[in-house]
C-alpha cells in the first residue's frame, strides 16, 4: 500500500467516525428544536445533509475501489471533485454552527444549568466535528491533487486510475528515436559478411595488370650481307 493510500484510508475512516457522531447529535438537536420551538435551524439541516452524504459517499469510494478495477467512482478524476463538494458542505455546516454559537452560547457552557449543559456540549461537538471533517477531507483532496499534477508533469496520466492503482512518482519520460518515451535505442550495427565463391574455395585475387615497358631509345642495328636480297 502506497503512502497516499494510507493517508486516504485514515482520512476516510476518521471522516466516517465523525460523520456518525455528527449525524446523531444533529438529529437530537433537530428533534429538540422542533418539539420545543417548532423550527429548524440552518446549521442543523446542513449538518444532517453533510453527515448523511458522507456516510453514503465515503463507503462507496472505499468498497468500489477494492472490489472493481477501473470503475467510474474510483477514478481520481471523479474522487477529487466529489470530495471537494463534500468538504465544502462540511465547511458551510461548521460556519453556520459557529455563527449561531455566539447567539446561543456567548459564554460557552459555564452558565448553563441542568439539561442546558448537555445541549450546549452537543452543540459544541457538532461545531468541532464539522470543522474536523472539513479539514480532513480538504487536506486529503489537496494532497491527492498535488500528487496527480506531479505525475502528470512527469508524463504519467493517472486521472483515470484509482488511488490504489496509481503510481505518482515514476521517472520522467524521455523521448527516443522510435517515438516511445523512456526507451533509448541505439542505431543498428550492420556487419558485412564475407562470402566465398564457390563455398569452401579460397577467394580469388585480382590479376595483376601487365606491365608495359617503355620502348628502348636505342635503334636495332641492321646487318648487311653479300647475298642479294629479294
Amino acid at each position: 500500500m502506497s503512502f497516499i493510500s494510507i493517508i486516504r484510508l485514515i482520512a476516510f475512516c476518521l471522516s466516517l467516525l465523525f460523520a456518525i457522531v455528527t449525524l446523531g447529535l444533529s438529529a437530537r438537536w433537530t428533534q429538540a428544536s422542533n418539539e420545543l420551538l417548532g423550527i429548524l435551524y440552518n446549521f442543523e439541516v446542513v449538518a444532517l445533509l453533510a453527515a448523511t452524504l458522507t456516510l453514503v459517499i465515503i463507503p462507496t469510494l472505499l468498497t468500489v475501489a477494492a472490489i472493481r478495477k477501473n470503475a467510474l467512482t474510483s477514478m481520481i478524476a471523479v474522487e477529487i471533485p466529489v470530495l471537494g463538494a463534500l468538504w465544502i458542505l462540511w465547511l458551510i455546516a461548521a460556519a453556520l454552527t459557529a455563527d449561531v454559537s455566539g447567539v446561543f452560547y456567548p459564554f460557552g457552557c459555564v452558565d448553563q444549568l441542568g439539561s442546558g449543559v448537555a445541549f450546549c456540549r452537543q452543540f459544541m461537538a457538532i461545531e468541532a466535528l464539522s470543522f474536523l471533517n472539513w479539514l480532513l477531507l480538504m487536506v486529503y483532496s489537496i494532497i491527492l491533487l498535488t500528487f496527480t499534477l506531479i505525475a502528470q508533469s512527469r508524463g504519467n496520466n493517472v486521472w483515470r486510475l484509482s488511488v490504489n492503482e496509481a503510481v505518482f512518482f515514476l521517472p520522467r519520460a524521455t523521448s527516443s528515436p522510435t517515438g516511445q518515451p523512456g526507451i533509448a535505442t541505439a542505431p543498428p550495427t550492420i556487419i558485412a559478411a564475407q562470402y566465398q565463391y564457390p563455398p569452401g574455395s579460397a577467394p580469388m585475387q585480382q590479376a595483376a595488370a601487365p606491365q608495359i615497358s617503355a620502348y628502348s631509345s636505342q635503334p636495332t642495328p641492321v646487318s648487311y650481307t653479300s647475298y642479294p636480297q629479294v
